[in-house]
């Protein structure tokens, strides 16, 4: 079953693809995957392109967000959390909620069970229980040898399952017509799904990564997706179309951050809760339970406030 699927998606991409030169295309290459994509697939990209691997609870996905500089975007104007998520991601815990449409989810299990499981690759979570123990996050940064970070490496799996959710390689690249932008590659079964997402800086600092296209190589061509990303009281708000996540700033599994006001993540573009605050909430509430952060975990002295973030005379904050 899971063969005939996966003949019936390349078909399509006969049909309704079109044939490129790679060379002519460099914005848009990329890793292509094989049979298997698993845990170990950036590792043999890197052997094969001769590139090193640099490891760390350190590395973030873009080495310097001034690489994305230019066309209107100053790196700048971020603020501090949002430019350190970026480029120290390896330091954030990353809690997960998913839940399907049901008229999408019949179509989805099938695509996860007979395409994403046997190319160990995509295997969304079906139900918000799956990732209730959390999702890894392992980045890793492909060099080359003068020390040019060709790739970053960002694999997140289930914790609790050991199923890859996304392998990904993370660099910038400059469409045409346009200024740089975030590229992320997602390698599956002789192809890739590549993502080109356009940097704005928001009021406050946040961080719009813009994707709307009409036409191929066009300065609009470049996907259908928006996420927002604002600083929050606890740590970094992540807003896509139809839902919010909050990025605590500290690894530690429960324990919320001393600037963490009520375990709600407020920022400018929503308010939403972190679902590891409200564990913590649970837990504390269960007499004699004792809560201890995890080893070598870390927490923030406090985050600016909205009010602080805010020009002067703005409503921001205010609810």
């Amino acid at each position: 079953m899971g063969s005939l699927v996966g003949a019936v998606i390349l078909f399509l991409c006969f049909l309704f693809g079109r044939r490129v030169d790679r060379s002519t295309v460099p914005w848009l290459d990329g890793p292509t995957g094989p049979p298997r994509i698993g845990v170990g697939f950036h590792r043999s990209v890197a052997a094969q392109a001769g590139l090193g691997v640099i490891t760390g609870s350190d590395l973030g996905l873009l080495p310097d967000c001034a690489f994305l500089d230019g066309d209107g975007f100053d790196s700048g104007r971020l603020h501090p959390s949002v430019r350190d998520f970026y480029e120290h991601t390896g330091r954030y815990h990353l809690d997960v909620w998913s839940q399907w449409s049901p008229l999408f989810w019949p179509f989805g299990w099938m695509l996860i069970h007979f395409v994403s499981r046997r190319m160990e690759q995509l295997n969304f979570p079906m139900y918000p229980l799956e990732t209730a123990r959390g999702m890894t996050s392992e980045v890793e940064q492909l060099v080359d040898q003068s020390g040019r970070v060709a790739f970053t490496s960002w694999l997140r799996r289930n914790l609790a399952s050991g199923l890859v959710i996304y392998s990904g390689f993370y660099s910038t690249a400059t469409p045409p017509g346009s200024g740089p932008c975030v590229k992320t590659v997602f390698p599956v079964v002789r192809g890739n799904a590549t993502v080109l997402l356009r940097p704005e800086a928001q009021t406050a600092g946040s961080l719009n990564l813009m994707s709307s296209g009409h036409g191929f190589g066009t300065r609009d061509s470049i996907g259908s997706r928006k996420q927002d990303r604002g600083v929050s009281e606890c740590g970094t708000c992540a807003r896509s179309r139809k839902s919010s996540t909050c990025i605590p700033m500290s690894t530690a599994p429960f324990a919320p951050t001393t600037s963490c006001v009520g375990c709600a993540c407020q920022c400018s573009a929503c308010t939403t809760t972190s679902p590891r605050c409200k564990r913590y909430m649970e837990l504390r509430r269960k007499p004699g339970t004792r809560i201890e952060p995890e080893r070598g975990a870390h927490t923030v002295s406090r985050s600016p406030s909205l009010s602080e973030l805010a020009p002067a005379g703005s409503d921001a904050g205010k609810h």
